[in-house]
């Protein structure tokens, strides 16, 4: 298959490198930028295809995960460093919290979203509207079923795949008109 690259096939590292060589001169983009898009990428992949399950084996923490990775991939040691734990801090400036996670919608019971990502609410800019539900700009696409604040709670620990719905969308690239959201729910 020239030219084709096979989604479960292992790859010389020399290959890949000429990749990134390859994109960086046609992209003019850094190699740093690609190979950390290449990453996520590759962690969504090994989301999708139930690998995550397999990578926790390598630390419950992320402490742990990070001082494994480094130890058994790169032969070397990492310090991770606690600056504050959650007790001795207590709350997260939302303008902080939106910055972070570009991508959040934080909604109450009833549904109405009272937090948004900055890279959402440019996006989706109904959302920084008061009284503005989720179901108002998104839609289920996985898991099937009514988007209720009692179903969240009950599907906890699932991946949910929502899909804005094709009015609310702000874009100027035709092709864009629809974008898919995969997230996890935390209840606090």
């Amino acid at each position: 298959m020239e030219g084709s690259f096979l989604v479960r096939q292992t790859y010389e590292d020399e290959i890949t490198y000429n990749l990134i060589t390859a994109a960086v001169e046609v992209l003019q983009i850094p190699a740093d930028a690609i190979l950390e898009l290449f990453g996520k990428t590759f962690f969504e992949f090994c989301q999708d295809s139930g690998y995550d399950k397999i990578l926790q084996v390598l630390g419950a923490t992320p402490r742990d995960f990070l001082q494994t990775v480094a130890s058994k991939l790169h032969n070397t040691e990492v310090k991770v460093e606690i600056l504050k734990t959650k007790q001795e801090c207590d709350h997260v400036h939302p303008a902080t919290f939106c910055r972070v996670f570009p991508f959040h919608l934080m909604f109450d019971r009833e549904l109405n979203i009272i937090q948004a990502g900055r890279t959402v609410s440019r996006l989706l800019p109904r959302v920084t509207k008061a009284g503005c539900k989720i179901t108002d700009v998104l839609d289920t696409v996985r898991p099937h079923l009514e988007m209720t604040f009692a179903n969240v709670l009950a599907h906890i620990n699932t991946v949910y795949v929502l899909k804005t719905k094709p009015e609310e969308m702000t874009v100027t690239d035709p092709h864009e008109e629809i974008a898919s959201l995969r997230s996890n729910a935390v209840h606090s």
